[in-house]
């Protein structure tokens, strides 16, 4: 029986050990996913106020990283591998080229609908003055077309008179 509880109690400190393995684990996994978020979010206004080719320098990238160590508000553990400040820095260069190809891409979406959005106006204000065009032409006056076949209806209109009268002239002299 004492051998059965010495064999459980060895067995459950290695199930409490996995389980904090565990949890550490899950615990360091949460703090790299924050730290990614913030260095992206620093990543983000940097771009907003910077150049974005500048993200690519060594001073960039220190300056990046000393903004989301200073500002970043994450509780880090004790017992995490994150206590120290060099292993955070070292992981923030690791995935820092990563972060900012994936951030590029993000702009390079929203420049893309941004333009997509400028030809779509420029369409529409250029539809706006043909149209206003077309307008301002029937209030001003009537194209080319229809002018020439007003004035050849008017034409007809005259001559008509002229050609009856003509007729009925012709007509009274063959009676005499």
């Amino acid at each position: 029986m004492a051998l059965q509880d010495n064999f459980n109690a060895v067995y459950n400190k290695k199930e409490q050990a996995k389980q904090e393995r565990e949890r550490q684990k899950q615990q360091n996994k949460t703090i790299e996913r924050l730290l990614q978020e913030e260095l992206q979010r620093v990543i983000e206004g940097y771009c907003e106020e910077n150049k974005k080719s500048n993200l690519y320098l060594l001073k960039t990238k220190k300056y990046i990283i000393d903004q989301v160590l200073k500002y970043n508000d994450i509780l880090i553990p004790k017992e995490s591998k994150y206590k120290n400040i060099e292993n955070i820095k070292n992981y923030l260069s690791n995935i820092y080229d990563k972060t900012i190809n994936k951030v590029l891409k993000i702009y390079k979406i929203i420049d893309k609908e941004q333009e997509e959005a400028e030809e779509i106006k420029n369409i529409l204000i250029i539809e706006q003055e043909q149209e206003s065009e077309q307008v301002q032409e029937v209030k001003h006056g009537l194209s080319e077309d229809t002018k020439q076949n007003i004035r050849f209806v008017l034409l007809i209109v005259l001559l008509a008179p002229f050609f009856l009268l003509w007729g009925i002239i012709e007509g009274l002299c063959k009676r005499k």
